[in-house]
């Protein structure tokens, strides 16, 4: 999931067995911008993808998909600095 400042969109990508079953940009009704404060949620439930920005539904699966393994969550930031009041990242079986 990411961000871009100066836009109105947020990509996603969700993997499983090197097969991308989400990807892509999907609009949102804001604009991202520079020194800007946002919350991110990227949701995996029974297989069904959402994602949410500032707790605004911004995409939802129709069809359900493989969770997989995800061995290396990772953040990039590029040209700028990112902050982060906390992080939390839920797992259940």
């Amino acid at each position: 999931m990411g961000l871009f400042a100066g836009r109105n969109k947020v990509t996603v990508r969700h993997t499983a067995n090197k097969i991308d079953y989400v990807y892509g940009p999907y609009r949102m009704n804001m604009t991202v911008d520079y020194g800007g404060s946002y919350v991110t949620r990227f949701m995996i439930h029974k297989g069904t993808v959402r994602i949410f920005v500032n707790e605004t539904p911004i995409y939802a699966s129709n069809d359900t998909y493989p969770v997989g393994e995800y061995h290396a969550p990772h953040l990039a930031v590029r040209f700028a600095l990112a902050r982060f009041r906390y992080v939390k990242v839920y797992a259940t079986d």
